[in-house]
């Protein structure tokens, strides 16, 4: 749609607030640590401009290929159209305009004197999209500050209705924004959010640590982008809200005892995030995984075997990335450690290969979809093996569970190959070798039996 200019935005708001009857339509707008009505009127929709500031679609915005473009000219026609692309793919976009097509326009939209919405962005883009002309808007006093826009929005998204809810990336840069830009406290944050219903203290103390939490996670979700060099898209974690909630608050208990430690648990669960690792996995990631489970089975991976040591090897010289603590404190000597193997799969996001860390000089570039499957099915796997290990109960039992685990799946593997060996294309030579590896393994359990 062609933006007019803000002058004339601005003459066509005047002239309808003029033209209004006296006992026109008012609602009531939270202002002011009050409420207060607005006059509503009914303007053309090339009249108003979508809102970049909108903090429903702040993270999908930030993660967009033209961020700089909307960054630098919001308010353009080239930019205003990436803003309808980003709200027309919001959840529950085309729900709300089957909506409007069929009731019309229900409830207002909220605008400032020179035709920015401050509220009713989605159904602007949704009446523009069922080529409706206009839209029905409170418009605010002309002395308008932005800290009363932003606080505004705040209030107006509290009811749901057919609006859409926020995402959990949207929601911790609200956080943010109304703690570093406005220094609003954690209670008063709580408060705005009804995450305290009340101002007793229990309810602010819950209140309060659940702003902090949404201040740590954001604080971890940056530094996990900077490891990428920005190449992580916000707006892809925003599917893993409960693993990064549990992650949390299990590092916060952990670290209390051994921070490092506990970075450590919580660096190797971050691997798993971003290679996918399923959540019932991640649930195997303790303070023994990384030395008992992962690198075992990265050694025994033809693929990445050869590198396990410049992946699991940290350099006590490193820095620690600022703000919290993502890696763990610097130590005099190498030691192993998740934090190479994030590195590299952090900083190879959105890369179609990626150069493997080794001793030498040796390059080594490898397909970064092969790379990021291997470290995904090796994780998985050394995850099995230590859920198999907790069921058996102890260390004790776990020679027995794990021998009577691959007793069963032999059995299922020699009924399988029963149902294929005809097949010409089974390769053989491969069930073969692995065939003679299971028995160098028997072989050497057979000896440590009798020794």
């Amino acid at each position: 749609m062609p933006i007019i200019s803000e002058e004339a935005r601005k003459t066509r708001i005047e002239e309808a607030l003029k033209a209004l009857p006296r006992d026109s339509e008012r609602i009531p707008v939270p202002w002011q640590d009050t409420t207060k009505t607005f006059p509503v009127i009914r303007i053309s929709l090339d009249s108003v401009l979508l809102n970049p500031r909108s903090h429903r679609i702040r993270a999908q915005l930030e993660s967009h290929p033209q961020r700089q473009l909307v960054l630098e000219s919001p308010y353009s026609e080239e930019s205003q159209d990436v803003i309808t692309t980003v709200l027309r793919e919001t959840e529950g976009f085309e729900r709300l305009k089957v909506n409007l097509a069929e009731e019309d326009q229900r409830e207002a939209g909220v605008v400032t004197r020179a035709g920015l919405l401050v509220n009713g962005n989605t159904r602007a883009a949704a009446l523009r999209d069922i080529d409706k002309k206009y839209i029905r808007v409170a418009v605010l006093p002309g002395d308008a500050t932005q800290e009363e826009i932003d606080e505004l929005e705040l209030r107006l998204q509290m009811k749901r209705d057919l609006k859409q809810e926020y995402t959990f990336t949207n929601e911790l840069l609200f956080v943010e924004e109304l703690n570093t830009r406005y220094n609003r406290t954690h209670e008063q944050i709580a408060l705005d959010l009804r995450w305290a219903a009340s101002r007793s203290p229990k309810e602010l103390k819950q209140g309060k640590e659940h702003v902090c939490q949404w201040v740590r996670i954001l604080s971890l979700i940056r530094q996990i982008q900077d490891l990428s060099g920005q190449k992580l898209r916000l707006t892809e974690f925003d599917e893993k809200k409960q693993v990064l909630i549990e992650i949390d608050e299990e590092y916060q208990q952990a670290r209390e005892v051994d921070p490092e430690k506990a970075a450590k648990v919580r660096d190797t669960r971050m691997i798993g995030v971003l290679v996918g690792l399923g959540y019932r996995e991640l649930r195997q990631i303790d303070d023994r995984f990384l030395e008992n489970y992962l690198i075992p089975s990265l050694a025994e991976d033809k693929m990445l075997g050869k590198y396990v040591d410049a992946l699991t090897m940290e350099e006590g010289a490193g820095e620690p990335l600022p703000g919290l603590d993502i890696l763990p404190p610097p130590v005099e000597d190498s030691e192993r450690g998740p934090a190479p193997l994030l590195r590299l799969v952090a900083a190879s996001a959105s890369d179609e290969q990626v150069e493997m860390p080794t001793n030498d000089a040796e390059r080594v570039v490898l397909p970064r979809d092969d790379v990021i499957e291997t470290i995904r099915r090796v994780m998985d796997e050394a995850a099995d093996t230590a859920r198999l290990d907790r069921k058996a109960g102890n260390q004790l039992r776990a020679p027995l569970s794990r021998l009577e685990s691959a007793e069963r799946e032999l059995r299922v593997g020699l009924e399988a190959y029963r149902a294929v060996k005809a097949d010409p294309s089974l390769d053989q030579k491969k069930l073969t070798r692995l065939l003679g590896k299971i028995k160098r393994t028997l072989e050497a359990f057979t000896d440590e039996l009798s020794s």
